[in-house]
């Protein structure tokens, strides 16, 4: 019988690596090309919550700058962060495989709404002591950054420029974060793991731009519009990973899958210190569900 698993971001990404760019990804991509194969020729059934992940493709990009919109696709607005010259290639091409790996993903029968289940996950299993993606530290200095931003767009951009809803300059949007930071005497650089935060800052500097655009035709800015669309930008944006975890193991447990595929090795180890928890409750009894990494979901399907 062929064996079904529900397949997160986290094993995705590691498919779409090339094996000798994965440095300590390296197995996990190794077994998810195995895995794919696998899949492939029907000795395994992969699936997913289609609208789920596809939020964490979204929100994955927006940490590297690239802005998905409600006006362009997914493949759309990553050929235009491309046309910018900024992005970083590599990059680009990952996130490119990892669409074409999606969309051949089936969609779970049925997605589940938030219920005393997925609260339960949440806050007594999967989230404990995990961070969002900005600490609590660095919070005012990232909305300072955000506000700065957004306080002298009319300097930066024409009226033309600022009508065309259509078209997200990265590169004047990118010298308007450099200049801000610069007054904030921080570092500049987007490379590397140095740069990880301020590709961060970027992805938001470019949402909380697109919605200014789209809300406030005229510039410059009221400071107080502008205020109101960085904390909701970083309401949105400023996610906790444990509840995107959270979100995913809740369909899989739901929809009776008993296979969690998943290259999150934190997740992993949260679920199976408190998987004892798991089986005392009403929504789980009846569920042996199994998390593993894909080196290990490799040896089960040929068991």
């Amino acid at each position: 019988m062929t064996k079904t698993a529900y397949i997160d971001y986290h094993a995705l990404a590691a498919l779409s690596l090339i094996p000798s760019e994965a440095g300590e990804h390296f197995q996990d991509s190794q077994a998810m090309r195995s895995l794919w194969k696998e899949f492939r020729d029907d000795k395994i059934n992969f699936v997913t919550s289609k609208k789920d992940m596809e939020m964490d493709i979204i929100l994955s990009l927006n940490r590297h700058g690239c802005c998905i919109t409600d006006t362009l696709r997914a493949e759309d607005a990553i050929e235009e962060f491309e046309r910018s010259g900024i992005a970083n290639k590599n990059i680009i091409k990952q996130f490119k495989r990892v669409l074409l790996f999606y969309e051949q993903i089936e969609s779970l029968p049925q997605a589940l709404a938030r219920d005393p289940l997925f609260d339960f996950l949440r806050s007594d299993v999967l989230c404990y002591g995990n961070e969002r993606v900005i600490s609590d530290d660095n919070m005012q200095s990232t909305y300072d950054i955000l506000r700065d931003c957004s306080s002298d767009l009319h300097l930066w951009y024409s009226n033309d420029q600022w009508k065309d809803l259509k078209y997200l300059d990265y590169q004047l949007n990118r010298n308007i974060l450099v200049s801000v930071l610069k007054k904030h005497n921080l570092d500049t650089g987007f490379e590397g793991d140095m740069g990880k935060g301020n590709r961060n800052l970027f992805g938001l500097v470019n949402r909380v731009i697109g919605l200014c655009k789209k809300s406030h035709w005229r510039l410059p800015v009221d400071k107080n519009h502008a205020d109101f669309i960085i904390k909701t930008v970083l309401q949105k944006y400023n996610y906790c990973q444990g509840e995107r975890n959270v979100i995913h193991i809740h369909h899989c447990a739901g929809n009776g899958i008993c296979f969690f595929l998943t290259g999150d090795y934190d997740l992993i180890r949260r679920f199976y210190e408190k998987k004892h928890i798991f089986q005392n409750h009403p929504g789980f009894s009846s569920i042996n569900l199994t998390v593993l990494n894909p080196p290990d979901m490799e040896i089960q399907i040929r068991s």
